[in-house]
């Protein structure tokens, strides 16, 4: 079987640093978002292998949009659960969430307007998440800090202040339970998301307060730190305190827009940044 590399090379020649694909798209082929050097989202559809052989001279890949609201290089597209919104962000510090509308201008096929501007620190953001509900974002910044916010009323929910150096990577779990963040500090940190459990007991409702819990958890990289780490296990469950006592017990001081922090646990790669 003969396999064939399809490229793009809309981004005027320059990295294209991010790509992603929106799994709830309904049209024919597969569509997908490429963010990259030269500032700019693209919005591309990759034909069907039946359009192909129909019409063997046109390219495997189909352009429908350029989103052009960037000032400075894109480093991350992400499609939100459901479609019709797409989150960009890059060395602007911006992010951009953009929502599909009817009208179509130009030699775009899809047009795509800006519904929020989300701003922070204006700090380079390298990385961003949707909850899995799609109300939600989380991104990863190099000035140290992951925010929350809601996507629904733009605005920021929590910062997340605990590594030491640039936020590099931000994960949401499927279940809407727990965030992860990766740090060039050499850690991944998780976080409970205690909006889902609100949001569960609530339906429909606005929520209005920081919604993350910080653990961190004791150093693993030396022997005695393994020993410790287990002494404090073995400890804890000869009482009868459990790990997920700890993450039920938790709560969250809405007056200074803080949560409750309990000590569970901190991950290491060792000499290398992760």
């Amino acid at each position: 079987m003969r396999v064939k590399t399809v490229q793009i090379n809309w981004h005027d020649k320059l990295p294209i640093f991010s790509v992603d694909f929106d799994h709830s798209y309904s049209g024919t082929g597969w569509r997908f978002a490429t963010g990259g050097g030269d500032n700019n989202v693209r919005i591309w559809r990759l034909r069907t292998p039946q359009e192909r052989e129909t019409d063997a001279q046109s390219p495997a890949v189909e352009f429908l949009a350029s989103l052009n609201r960037h000032t400075a290089p894109v480093n991350v597209v992400r499609f939100a659960p459901g479609g019709s919104r797409l989150a960009s962000a890059g060395d602007d510090g911006v992010i951009i969430i953009w929502r599909q509308v009817a009208e179509v201008a130009g030699e775009d096929i899809e047009a795509w307007r800006p519904a929020a501007m989300l701003r922070g620190s204006l700090a380079d953001i390298c990385d961003l998440a949707w909850s899995p509900c799609g109300g939600f974002i989380v991104s990863a910044s190099v000035d140290n800090t992951a925010r929350i916010w809601d996507a629904r009323e733009a605005r920021c929910l929590q910062v997340l202040a605990d590594h030491t150096h640039y936020v590099q990577g931000v994960a949401w779990d499927p279940r809407g339970e727990f965030l992860v963040t990766q740090s060039s500090d050499r850690s991944v940190r998780m976080y409970r998301w205690l909006g889902a459990a609100k949001a569960a007991a609530r339906p429909g409702s606005e929520i209005a307060m920081p919604l993350a819990a910080h653990y961190s958890m004791p150093r693993l990289d030396t022997d005695a730190g393994v020993a410790e780490a287990n002494g404090e296990d073995s400890a804890r469950e000869d009482s009868g305190d459990t790990k997920d006592a700890d993450l039920q017990g938790m709560d969250v001081d809405s007056a200074q827009h803080k949560p409750a922090i309990r000590k569970t646990q901190r991950l290491f790669h060792d000499d290398n940044l992760a």
